[in-house]
């Protein structure tokens, strides 16, 4: 995560940032993206650099209100952007395994001092590393159990304190190869009119009929498909 949690993005900073942070991950120059919520893109288009055909180099985000390709990115507004509200509560926590801590590796660690369960989904740091609960437990008198993601990057100490994100929107820069969407063409009926055909690389079946009860022509147009996170860093 990059920028302040529940503070709309705004500045040319949110998009240098996560920049970095990719970066700094080695992810390859090409193909980057980013998608904002309606808040994001609003502030985004008011930002003189991005605006002014002078300073962009295009009129597009003026004339068309479309922030298109900056700092490496191309960029998208989306309304289904989620908001992801934090369970853990507090600014500090403390890991409870008493005596021995976290070995670099593991993944599942025992919590101390909640004043409420952390959810699935909630970031947090510990040691200069950034976390994502990935299963979370039942809480019980301030304690739960969690799975992290990814491992812990080095040992932590019993009573080693983490610092939850608070709740905050999930706008997301990544590269596309982050995640697959992917189809398959079915198999055509033998004994109806129907054909397959494929667009921006989603391949649907379509199939004709009739209805003889109500005389109208039917069509059937329908679609396999998966999607996965390939690379949840």
């Amino acid at each position: 995560w990059t920028g302040a949690a529940a503070s709309t993005p705004d500045a040319l900073s949110d998009f240098t940032e996560p920049r970095k942070m990719l970066n700094d991950h080695k992810v390859p120059m090409s193909m980057r993206r980013a998608v904002w919520d309606t808040a994001a893109e609003a502030k985004f288009l008011l930002i003189d650099s991005v605006v002014e055909a002078d300073k962009s180099g295009t009129t597009q985000a003026l004339r068309e209100g479309s922030i298109g390709r900056l700092m490496g990115f191309e960029n998208y507004v989306c309304q289904e952007v989620k908001t992801h509200t934090t369970g853990g509560a507090g600014t500090t926590i403390a890991i409870d395994n008493s005596p021995g801590g976290y070995d670099e590796g593991d993944t599942e660690i025992h919590i101390d001092g909640l004043s409420a369960a952390f959810a699935v989904g909630d970031i947090f740091t510990l040691g200069g590393y950034q976390y994502t609960v990935t299963v979370a437990g039942d809480l019980a008198t301030a304690d739960q159990d969690i799975t992290i993601y990814p491992a812990l990057k080095a040992d932590a100490a019993d009573g080693a304190e983490l610092t939850p994100i608070a709740s905050h929107v999930a706008n997301l820069a990544f590269h596309e190869n982050a995640f697959a969407f992917v189809t398959r063409p079915l198999v055509l009926p033998g004994d109806k009119e129907a054909y397959v055909t494929s667009w921006n690389g989603v391949t649907m079946r379509v199939v004709r009929g009739y209805d003889m009860t109500y005389k109208k022509d039917m069509i059937s147009v329908d679609v396999l498909y998966g999607f996965k996170t390939m690379y949840p860093e």
